[in-house]
């Protein structure tokens, strides 16, 4: 099994303002939500190590479950969100218009940079050395959770659907999709002909999305 578990809520979030490359620390209480999941990953089977970005959220979200699971944490600086430049820390109802124009710029040249931050294929190559590297272990049978962002969360979902044929248009459109819920999963089986397949989303938190 392979999870994508999004990070627990922080004051950012609650203002409704652009994360990025902001590293904020998640809310006192939020992390309810990451021994929830927990326990129930633990109920179906557990896991044998997780996965963090080397962001304070992340690596809050990923010691509680930890606690609960019993297993070993790694940080990785694969699984970081897409940095956006000088928008980190807006308020996302002013610059809804700058998202939309970098999405549909990333579509037309997928190395156009977001505002001082990331372009689609810096971003594209970091994660996707994540993805590589948990694919392997997947198929070794470990039960893995990679403990990241949202959009990192979405562009697991396009990655694995469309690993053998992949689609950057595809790919950039799928990250324009709503946010996942804090704490949130995306669960992947392995199948028989050794493809990760979707098998769960957001099992445990319904209707979350932030």
């Amino acid at each position: 099994m392979l999870y994508f578990m999004r990070h627990a809520e922080t004051a950012l979030n609650e203002e409704k303002r652009l994360r990025g490359w902001k590293d904020p620390d998640v809310l006192s209480d939020a992390l309810i939500k990451a021994e929830q999941t927990a326990r129930w990953i633990k109920h179906n089977g557990g896991a044998d190590i997780i996965f963090t970005s080397d962001f304070k959220r992340t690596r809050e979200t990923a010691k509680a479950a930890g606690k609960i699971l019993g297993c070993t944490i790694q940080e990785t600086p694969y699984l970081r969100p897409i940095d956006f430049g000088e928008l980190n820390g807006s308020l996302i109802e002013t610059i809804s218009d700058n998202l939309d124009a970098m999405f549909l710029a990333w579509e037309k040249d997928p190395s156009a940079q977001a505002f001082g931050g990331d372009s689609f294929s810096s971003f594209q190559d970091r994660v996707s050395k994540a993805m590589k590297f948990l694919f392997e272990l997947a198929r070794s049978k470990k039960n893995i959770i990679a403990v990241t962002h949202s959009r990192v969360c979405l562009y697991a979902m396009a990655y694995f659907y469309n690993l053998e044929r992949p689609l950057e248009g595809e790919r950039i459109r799928t990250l324009r999709l709503i946010d996942t819920g804090y704490c949130d999963v995306i669960r992947f089986s392995l199948s028989d002909k050794d493809k990760l397949l979707l098998t769960a989303v957001n099992p445990v938190h319904n209707g979350a999305h932030g």
